[in-house]
């Protein structure tokens, strides 16, 4: 992934988050937009999506705060956090963040199984790629993310985990109609002949 793909005061800020949280003893990791744009699709960073293990609420809130500069809001998004389970930052100077507390089985799989990526000098920790796709698909059809997890287990056929992906819920028979679907709908396209049929060989 070419580096120039990623802006840096975005990737400033997420990594100095992300060490913040990891100080006080929370585990997390960055989802959509730079853990899509990693795994190889093209995208504008929009949004950081962040889970938290959430078990120190307050101090993800001073996390908050400290980093993107939300001191007056703190009160409020704490009380979110503990009602909601997440909540959402406009902070400006960089992309809406998105803070998620991990209270289902995936999103507490994304914690633990994730691999920590080098941008421009800057760790930053992301899901595995069966983890992110299995949390994309759990978010029920929401758009983009249903339309981003299938073009992800499509792109990466060859070398993806099916037993991973199955175990985390997703419905194999389901992948498979879909890629064949998307298959027959790309096909005047000869280039992706060849990607197709390896994600229908391994999916079906």
């Amino acid at each position: 992934m070419l580096e120039g793909s990623f802006p840096i005061q975005i990737i400033e800020r997420t990594w100095k988050l992300q060490h913040e949280l990891e100080l006080i003893g929370e585990d997390s990791v960055v989802l959509n937009d730079i853990a899509t744009v990693f795994y190889g699709i093209p995208r504008i960073i929009n949004e950081i999506r962040i889970i938290v293990s959430g078990n120190d609420v307050k101090g993800v809130v001073n996390a908050l705060s400290y980093v993107l500069g939300v001191y007056s809001y703190s009160d409020q998004l704490t009380e979110i956090l503990h009602k909601k389970g997440s909540v959402a930052i406009n902070p400006v100077i960089i992309p809406v963040v998105y803070i998620v507390l991990a209270r289902n089985e995936i999103e507490s799989k994304c914690i633990h199984n994730k691999l920590t990526i080098d941008i421009m000098g800057y760790r930053v920790s992301i899901p595995s790629l069966e983890e992110y796709i299995s949390y994309m698909v759990s978010l029920e059809a929401q758009y983009p993310y249903i339309i981003d997890a299938i073009a992800l287990a499509i792109l990466h056929s060859s070398r993806i985990n099916v037993d991973r992906l199955v175990e985390n819920g997703i419905d194999r028979e389901m992948l498979c109609k879909l890629t064949n679907n998307i298959g027959k709908a790309a096909s005047i396209f000869y280039e992706l002949g060849n990607l197709f049929k390896k994600a229908i060989d391994v999916y079906c």
